[in-house]
């Protein structure tokens, strides 16, 4: 392992970040130059906010490279670049091989474990209080999935979807991540200089090949070949709350179906029969396997995402399996949350609400509550799609 160290002033910090990033840098950290001495500045965030600054005055950058080569030819190409005027590179050094999990243990004192430590202990996103009540309700619900609606109580209040609707939302969910994939392969194999986006990453060969213009290129795209672990629709954003207020979190009922988060109208405001309530999505999520997701909306584990449309997307690239993560919205996810999908190895591919059938999407968007599962056995006859 080698150490590439540089030194830079504050407002290139991000630039010099997103450089290293892209040249396959393993990690990147910055460190106050000045720690320890007299010039040595505090930097203090509060959870859920932005960061106050970027860097210090004089900020040292540290990537971590698996070839000395990687490293020093990261340097050169750094040193060529325009913005790299006011920054230096201070050298490569050899990283010494350490157990760095038990360095890192030995910092700490042991910790006894205690009913409401668990909450601690539960993988990304947690529950929301994951005492016995939790995860006791958690256990239930499960349990409830595997009962037969047929045989469920009409007059029973126990809200679940209907199943035709789920096939289709199914379908319709694998049809956008094929969407998304033949996007990816279609679009052109190009390189081009480096202005603000870095693309697919850095493209060496090219790079190389035009070294006289010092210039770094980057690549436009890559093979195509990702696979989907979660998609999100996102019909509508609404900031305030008021065309959709309802929100909801339910598990897939069998091996096929995936979680599911969404907001909505509220149920009960269009009956269509007995116990049935046509509503519209404002957006949703769906993840698959089955039977992982907590209820995003009181997890405050996305307490730190403002908007409910943003915390689908976290949520997806949160519970995602798969590297890839479909996002189709009116407007592109912001860079904070492609830089957040690509830190947990994760990629967002962007498809444009207005490019699908709109039709179709109008199809998808409308969907029915039932009060129970009992409902199911006759919803047929108040429902025709």
């Amino acid at each position: 392992m080698f150490e590439l160290r540089l030194m830079c002033p504050e407002d290139r910090v991000e630039s010099l970040s997103d450089a290293l990033d892209a040249l396959d840098a393993l990690s990147v950290s910055v460190e106050d130059a000045d720690a320890q001495t007299d010039a040595e500045q505090a930097l203090f965030g509060e959870p859920g906010m932005p960061a106050p600054k970027g860097g210090w005055q004089r900020s040292r950058v540290i990537a971590l490279f698996e070839e000395e080569a990687g490293a020093r030819e990261a340097a050169s190409l750094l040193q060529a670049q325009d913005f790299f005027d006011t920054c230096q590179v201070l050298g490569v050094n050899v990283v010494p091989d350490q157990d760095w999990v038990r360095l890192t243990q030995s910092q700490f004192a042991p910790v006894e474990i205690t009913p409401e430590s668990w909450s601690r202990l539960l993988p990304l996103p947690s529950a929301v209080a994951a005492g016995n009540d939790s995860l006791h309700g958690t256990i239930l619900r499960m349990t409830h999935l595997k009962q037969k609606w047929e045989d469920s109580d009409p007059d029973q209040v126990d809200i679940c979807s209907y199943p035709p609707e789920d096939v289709e939302i199914e379908k319709w969910g694998e049809a956008l991540a094929k969407h998304a994939t033949n996007l990816m392969q279609v679009s052109q194999s190009l390189s081009e200089p480096f202005v603000s986006d870095f693309g697919a990453g850095i493209d060496v060969r090219e790079t190389l090949r035009r070294f006289h213009e010092n210039r770094i290129y980057v690549k436009v795209r890559d093979d195509g070949s990702l696979e989907f672990g979660s998609v999100v629709i996102i019909f509508d954003e609404d900031p305030e709350k008021e065309n959709f207020p309802f929100e909801m979190t339910w598990l897939g009922e069998h091996s096929q179906e995936s979680d599911m988060a969404f907001y909505s109208t509220a149920p009960g405001n269009d009956l269509v029969g007995p116990g049935i309530s046509r509503m519209e999505h404002g957006g949703f999520v769906l993840s698959y396997p089955p039977l992982r997701m907590f209820d995003i909306w009181k997890d405050p584990t996305f307490n730190f995402v403002e908007t409910r449309h943003e915390r689908l997307l976290v949520a997806g690239i949160a519970y995602s399996e798969k590297p890839g993560i479909v996002y189709a919205a009116k407007k592109p996810p912001l860079p904070r949350w492609k830089k957040l999908a690509k830190s947990m190895g994760r990629r967002i591919v962007y498809i444009p609400l207005g490019s699908l059938n709109p039709i179709h999407v109008r199809k998808m968007r409308t969907f029915h509550l039932l009060r129970n599962k009992g409902v199911r056995n006759f919803a047929s006859d108040y429902l025709k799609r």
